[in-house]
């Protein structure tokens, strides 16, 4: 297509190609097609990730059996409805973009108006606050998407929510699909996170695809920047009224936005187009003006982020000189030879300020020279916190050189909570704040805090990655309780686990007994029995089923014969059969009483009764009689068959969700001989405040292991750490003192200890956003320190 138009409409020599209202509404229904069909053979990869994720979970959402459940048994089917669903989503995306490309003339684009960061103002839904959550991991080719899709349509500025091929689109069709395959309502929100990250992963590769799509159809991203960039710089562009004028003059923070090449934020140089600036050589001059608004967007993003709003990363300004990479790396490697690489690192006074000089003299651009003083200045604060002992921080101050690696090359570094740096270290600090120096498991913290942060300096070059694997390992080390007799927190977790099992069993068995006994008519006393007496010996058969297998199949099997016994008996065959049934049955029934201890008397008032039965059933009925309770039997006998007794998870929602009983809690401590704490309930005070309570929900469902409390035992505040968390967060385990004296409570207990502050974090912010508030109050503070700083930074680079 040689035919070109500009963005305003007239002739030029544009490589953009021209496209009618046609064209391009089939180049948009076949990126949709495309994407559709990528999604399609890597749905059921999703979803096994998804599954996978859940198995490998410590810390269970009351939504997990249900998803767990929906994704074992129905992927197809929820893969069917979402393919469905998506069409329908992007064909009403692309009518609306085309309401505008078909009703008026392509109106002028210009750089100042291209909107980059979504402004979504949808109704916030589920879909779109998991799209909004995703837009981070298809950041790059989303950006290029909406300028392509924003160019097809006409539309001066695109946001992310209107994007047919972002997620946006996909997401609200996959909560649609969720919901076509019945799976509760409570679990959506759940299932939706589960599926955010690698779903995301997927739709970045997808969202390549489509780029590569556009491209081949003379559609560039890099061709509608050029043609921006270029129309900014010449005042080329057309003006309301017919009047042309010259447009202002470029701003380099704009233009490094809207990806100019050689452009960089705040008038810092950025690679060039050989890549010069990366490799060390210096750039043009930079103004003390200039140095301060790099200095002033750096802190901006940090305040953003101590507030708790989200800004948008600084641009990427090319690669990190050579020679201060060598140098990081150089004392990177220090951190490796224990106390005296720490001390150089900045442990001990008057070293700091030598690795900053000897870093600033390798570096060659404003922006990493600043970055080098933020990061040393936010350590300085880490090291001073008060929150994490002393020890803990002497291991953590030897990630700086690592951080500051980070913090030069990746710009998301200042501006989110979420960097998977910050995260590894926010963990170690918060699992820390009740560390003492004594005590073997305090030691064995101490010395996985130290793998970790040795694993970092070894491994960590330029991956990210190695951030998040060595989060989830000491996340996994965290959940981590051996099974030694002589630990009481270990044999604490054994009676927590079998007391939550056994009340999930009990649940199920009751739920499938009762629907096997749908329309079978039984004396009343007998249903009582099978539902109430008989579910407990099926509970606790099924637990021996762990030591003996198939210590529970005995026990199963005779319920039909229980029934079968107490139905009319025509013929004689089936007398004598009863007869020879009765002391075999009699036996197993009270080998299942005694399991759960019940009294002699109760037993043998069971027993007369059904002995009464018996004598009713070989009495004279009518064909009629007879053949109906045959035909119930038979039913029932499938019914049983088809019954599976489970623990892993509640087979229906539970009114107010599944509470183990404090007796049943006790029982179970009692038989693995354990000192169980189980705090008295307390009497809530006055009327609940609806947003409190929203807010102590919030908190109870962050809470992870490893994290320390103080906790009211009556008489005074304790420190205990959170130490186990049950599968559906029925139970939560705290462990105190040097004994490890166990304490569980269950959420409702939890929540009227939050109310009246009877339990509370030791940690309440986390450990780098302190230090970044720190770091931000200190400029603050102080206005001519940063005009001092910039000023030292107005140099050439």
């Amino acid at each position: 297509m040689n035919s070109t138009v500009p963005f305003d409409g007239a002739r030029s020599t544009s490589a953009l190609p021209y496209l009618s209202a046609s064209q391009t509404q089939a180049l948009l229904k076949s990126a949709a097609a495309i994407s559709c069909e990528l999604l399609s053979g890597s749905f059921e990869t999703i979803a096994g990730n998804v599954r996978e994720s859940l198995t490998t979970r410590w810390d269970f959402d009351i939504g997990t059996p249900l998803v767990q459940r929906m994704l074992s048994t129905r992927t197809q089917e929820l893969r069917r409805a979402f393919l469905l669903r998506v069409p329908e989503h992007q064909d009403r995306l692309i009518e609306e973009l085309l309401i505008v490309k078909t009703s008026a003339p392509t109106g002028p684009v210009d750089v100042d108006s291209l909107s980059l960061q979504a402004t979504d103002d949808a109704v916030d839904s589920l879909a779109s606050r998991s799209a909004r959550r995703m837009r981070r991991v298809v950041d790059e080719p989303l950006r290029d998407l909406n300028l392509i899709v924003g160019f097809l349509a006409g539309r001066p500025s695109l946001r992310d929510s209107e994007n047919p091929y972002g997620p946006d689109a996909f997401m609200p069709a996959l909560l649609s699909a969720i919901e076509d395959v019945n799976l509760h309502r409570d679990a959506w929100g759940f299932c939706m996170s589960l599926f955010e990250r690698p779903f995301a992963e997927e739709l970045a590769r997808v969202e390549l695809a489509l780029l590569d799509h556009f491209r081949t159809h003379g559609v560039d991203a890099k061709l509608i920047w050029r043609e921006l960039a270029n129309r900014q710089a010449t005042g080329g562009a057309a003006r309301p009224g017919g009047r042309s004028e010259p447009p202002p003059p470029p701003d380099p923070a704009k233009a490094a936005a809207a990806g100019a090449p050689g452009a960089a934020a705040g008038g810092a140089a950025g690679a060039g187009a050989n890549g010069a600036a990366g490799a060390g050589v210096a750039g043009p001059p930079i103004s003390a003006a200039d140095a301060q608004r790099v200095l002033g967007d750096l802190l901006s993003r940090m305040q953003a982020n101590v507030g708790g709003y989200a800004m948008a990363p600084m641009p990427a300004q090319g690669p990190v000189s050579v020679p201060l990479m060598d140098a990081i790396n150089e004392l990177q490697g220090l951190g490796l030879q224990g106390v005296h690489g720490a001390a150089f690192a900045g442990t001990a006074a008057g070293s700091l300020s030598a690795w900053r000089e000897h870093l600033l003299s390798q570096s060659s651009r404003t922006v990493d020279k600043l970055t080098i003083e933020i990061v040393g200045i936010m350590f300085d604060h880490m090291l001073r916190d008060q929150k994490v002992p002393d020890e803990i921080k002497a291991l953590l101050s030897r990630l700086q050189f690592p951080i500051l690696k980070v913090a030069l090359m990746d710009a998301a570094f200042f501006a989110s909570s979420a960097h998977p740096a910050r995260r590894l270290i926010d963990r170690i600090a918060a699992t820390s704040a009740g560390w003492e120096p004594y005590g073997d498991e305090n030691e064995r913290f101490r010395s996985e805090v130290d793998r970790v942060v040795r694993e970092v300096l070894i491994q960590f070059d330029r991956d990210m990655s190695v951030f998040e694997r060595l989060l989830a390992e000491f996340d996994a080390f965290l959940g981590e309780i051996e099974p030694r007799e002589a630990d009481p927190v270990s044999r604490a977790k054994r009676a927590l686990e079998e007391a939550e099992k056994r009340e999930i069993l009990t649940i199920n068995t009751t739920i499938q007994v009762r629907r096997a006994f749908e329309k079978v008519e039984l004396e009343a006393y007998l249903r009582d029995f099978l539902l109430v007496a008989w579910v407990q010996v099926l509970v606790a058969a099924t637990v021996r089923d762990d030591e003996t297998k198939g210590f529970s199949k005995r026990f199963r099997e005779v319920i039909h014969e229980i029934v079968w016994s107490v139905q009319p008996k025509a013929t004689a065959e089936e007398r004598k059969r009863l007869v020879a049934l009765i002391p075999t049955m009699t036996r197993i029934l009270r080998d299942g009483l005694s399991l759960i201890r019940m009294t002699q008397r109760e037993q043998d008032e069971f027993f007369q009764q059904l002995m009464g039965s018996h004598a009713m059933a070989v009495k004279p009925t009518d064909q009629a009689t007879y053949i109906k309770h045959s035909l119930q039997s038979s039913e029932l006998r499938v019914r049983l068959e088809g019954i599976q007794l489970t623990a892993a998870f509640p087979m229906t929602t539970v009114p107010g969700g599944i509470k183990v009983p404090t007796d049943a809690l006790m029982r179970a401590a009692a038989e693995h001989k354990v000192d169980l704490s189980v705090p008295e309930p307390l009497t809530d005070v006055g009327d609940r405040d609806r947003s409190a309570e929203a807010k102590i929900d919030q908190d109870l469902a962050s809470w992870t292991r490893g994290t320390w409390f103080e906790i009211w035992n009556g008489h005074e505040f304790i420190k205990a750490r959170l130490r186990w968390i049950s599968p559906l967060r029925t139970l939560f385990m705290f462990s105190s003192g040097v004994d490890n004296k166990a304490h569980v409570m269950t959420p409702e207990l939890i929540k009227t200890y939050l109310r009246r502050s009877y339990i509370r974090p030791l940690e309440t912010e986390p450990m780098m956003r302190r230090a970044v508030d720190a770091v931000v109050s200190e400029f603050e503070k102080s206005p001519k320190r940063v005009e001092e700083l910039a000023a030292r930074f107005a140099q050439t680079q």
